[in-house]
């Protein structure tokens, strides 16, 4: 007899190898965070105060930062060592605010320092979670696509120097007169270029 195979079935998503740091201390919501992401296959290490998160995103950047209420004033000085971790890092490092409340001068202080989302509490343990892993999932972005059209070499080298080093690539044309074949080429996201040209 002819044994037939088993149907496949697709793996659910996994965060298996994921790492996250979770600022938080003894919160009920972020022990509970920490055992469901585990249970998922990512390694979660808890950071008891924002010196140590400073000082670790700086040795071995995680793919999720993840900040408990109780460090929001916390977030001016974390927000420039994560953007360090996001420069030094080869993989996207994503960050997660959890707020006191829906205030939106808190808001805005959690996005200025970095954060990628925010969810103000009271929040489910679940709602946290499908957060957590959609930054996970999340793809990396493509660059954005910049070309500068400029007859003045200076001013096309500063703007092009000043892109790069956001991390977009960046296409230099001196002659306008070239720009419909190059847009067809190089299919950029932006065009660059000064009011004479």
């Amino acid at each position: 007899p002819v044994k037939t195979a088993a149907p496949v079935i697709p793996a659910p998503y996994s965060d298996k190898g994921h790492s996250v740091y979770l600022l938080g201390g003894d919160d009920p919501l972020l022990n509970e965070l920490t055992m469901r992401l585990e249970s998922r296959g990512c390694t979660v290490t808890p950071i008891e105060d924002a010196d140590s998160l400073i000082e670790v995103l700086g040795a071995l950047p995680p793919q999720l930062v993840v900040i408990g209420a109780q460090h929001a004033a916390a977030l001016e000085r974390i927000g420039p060592a994560v953007r360090t971790a996001r420069n030094s890092a080869s993989h996207k490092v994503a960050m997660l605010a959890l707020l006191g409340d829906s205030d939106v001068t808190l808001r805005l202080r959690a996005l200025r320092a970095g954060a990628d989302r925010c969810l103000a509490l009271p929040v489910a343990a679940e709602d946290v979670l499908a957060c957590a892993q959609e930054l996970l999932a999340a793809p990396e972005e493509e660059p954005y696509r910049i070309l500068i059209v400029e007859d003045d070499a200076s001013q096309a080298l500063f703007a092009e120097s000043i892109l790069r080093k956001a991390g977009m690539v960046t296409q230099v044309l001196n002659e306008p007169i070239s720009v419909l074949e190059e847009l067809d080429r190089f299919q950029p996201d932006l065009l660059l270029m000064d009011l004479n040209m």
